[in-house]
């Protein structure tokens, strides 16, 4: 019986140490409290368009970003749209991975025309996530 148990406990053990990560290109790291009545977490890129998605707990990524240095903003929407805090601008420059940057109150809504680049293009992938100070 101790060693069914044993068993038991090694399986869910080892199941649950188990972490996924989406490798990305270039990860951006937003320093701050992420407001608790987040209801939408709204990307721009500069000349790649907007994404907007749940506010979950506050991460995410963005695909289909032009390779080359890239502006990116991030704006945390209430459930009015009314930004709650706003991080960036932001600019990944040419080889530069990684970069953090400070969640600030309130702001107005980013916005941008650009598009993503096409499935047949080279793109990359931005990771993104609010990290609790």
């Amino acid at each position: 019986m101790v060693l069914v148990r044993s068993i038991i406990v090694v399986a869910a053990l080892q199941a649950c140490d188990r972490v996924e990560y989406t490798p990305v290109d270039l990860q951006l790291d937003i320093l701050g409290t992420f407001p608790e009545d987040a209801a939408t977490l709204h990307v721009c890129v500069d000349g790649a368009g907007e994404y907007s998605r749940g506010a979950g707990n506050g991460q995410g990524v963005f695909f289909g970003l032009p390779v080359g240095p890239i502006v990116v903003r991030l704006d945390v929407l209430g459930e009015d749209d009314g930004v709650l805090a706003t991080a960036g601008p932001v600019s990944f420059d040419q080889g530069e991975t990684y970069t953090t940057t400070p969640l600030e109150e309130g702001g107005e809504a980013c916005e941008d025309d650009g598009d993503i680049v096409s499935d047949s293009a080279a793109s990359q992938v931005l990771g993104f996530r609010v990290v609790e100070l």
